[in-house]
């Protein structure tokens, strides 16, 4: 089984990056229709599908390549490596990629995926 870091590692990883003035990318991952799921199916059903969803995006996860659950249904991958991000297409999925510069706050970047996430959750409830 893979381990999945929370989000306060995320923002540690992140921070990390920039501190020691790397470039890295983070990948943003909301699973869509999960609501739905609960909704329909409820929370157990729900749970099964955001564990098989963390797994398709675990991938070949390593010290390049760091995968976090961001909030209830979105997760982040965290790499330095833009090759080793994309995990392909995932059905019930939106995804989008940031990029993590030296320069940049922290803060700011964890604001834009927080935005990120809410807009496609927002997006999801209304349809």
């Amino acid at each position: 089984m893979f381990r999945v870091g929370m989000r306060a590692d995320a923002e540690t990883a992140i921070s990390s990056l920039m501190a020691k003035g790397e470039l890295g990318f983070v990948l943003a991952v909301v699973a869509t229709g999960v609501q739905r799921i609960n909704e329909r199916d409820g929370y157990e059903a729900g749970d099964h599908a955001l564990a098989a969803f963390a797994g398709r995006l675990a991938g070949p996860i390593g010290p390049a390549r760091r995968l976090f659950r961001w909030s209830a249904t979105s997760f982040i991958v965290v790499s330095r490596s833009l090759r080793k991000i994309a995990p392909g297409r995932i059905d019930g999925a939106t995804m989008a990629v940031f990029g993590v510069w030296p320069v940049d706050d922290a803060r700011g970047l964890f604001d834009r995926i927080d935005e990120y996430v809410a807009s496609h959750l927002a997006r999801d409830q209304a349809a």
